[in-house]
């Protein structure tokens, strides 16, 4: 009886002793969840950036990223159809035909038809006012009030016009396709028709970065445009 008796107390303690443990272990959870929550959430937080910062590379002053010595070139590509267009006007004499499509195009993007044809028959004069400090006027393109810093005038025999710098460097970059259209007419622009189009690309960016407000070195007069 004895040797019985010691037999049920070997196999009764490990069962009780381990639920007992069981259930202090779930209610620490219980309370844990409600008020240690957090607190567990940014231990593994704080213990997966510390992982990350031993397996991810630096980028403190003293260290350079990966590829930044590297070299991009950037990378042009031909727009077939508007080189297509571009080889037929010019194959068709380079008029200044506003029915081609090449000119068709880009004519309808910019400007009042006064001021287009203002430019294409080489009349427009564009001047700096000369003044100490340029007044607040309605410019005569936008209709909206500026710093007129420049005025117009279509010909000799109109009004002069105030405009603001954005107008004047929108009128400029006009100025300068034409002017360069001019030149392939007149025979003055001898080069072929792959140069040919680059040049007439870099112009109508001109004419974009002018309609945006931003900054553009012209390529017929060399010098930078400036913004508001």
């Amino acid at each position: 009886m004895a040797e019985v008796e010691a037999l049920k107390v070997i196999v009764k303690s490990p069962v009780s002793s381990y639920s007992s443990q069981v259930t202090q272990i779930s209610q620490r959870t219980g309370l844990a969840s409600r008020f240690l929550g957090s607190t567990r959430r940014k231990e593994r937080h704080s213990s997966a950036n510390s992982y990350k910062s031993y397996t991810l590379p630096s980028f403190g002053w003293n260290s350079t990223p990966t590829g930044q010595n590297e070299k991009h070139e950037s990378v042009s590509e031909i727009d077939p159809i508007y080189h297509r267009e571009l080889t037929q006007w010019r194959e068709r004499g380079a008029s200044g035909d506003d029915s081609s499509p090449f000119l068709s195009r880009i004519i309808i993007e910019d400007l009042t038809e006064q001021v287009l044809n203002a430019i294409k028959a080489n009349t427009l004069e564009l001047e700096a006012v000369s003044e100490a400090k340029p007044g607040v006027r309605t410019c005569a393109l936008s209709m909206v009030p500026r710093f007129c810093s420049y005025k117009m005038r279509v010909n000799s025999n109109s009004e002069w016009c105030h405009i603001s710098l954005l107008a004047r460097n929108r009128i400029a970059a006009v100025c300068d396709f034409f002017t360069y259209i001019r030149y392939v007419n007149q025979g003055i622009v001898k080069c072929g028709v792959h140069d040919s189009y680059w040049d007439i690309i870099t112009l109508r960016k001109n004419m974009t970065l002018a309609r945006f407000g931003l900054s553009f070195i012209p390529k017929i007069g060399g010098s930078q445009a400036e913004t508001l």
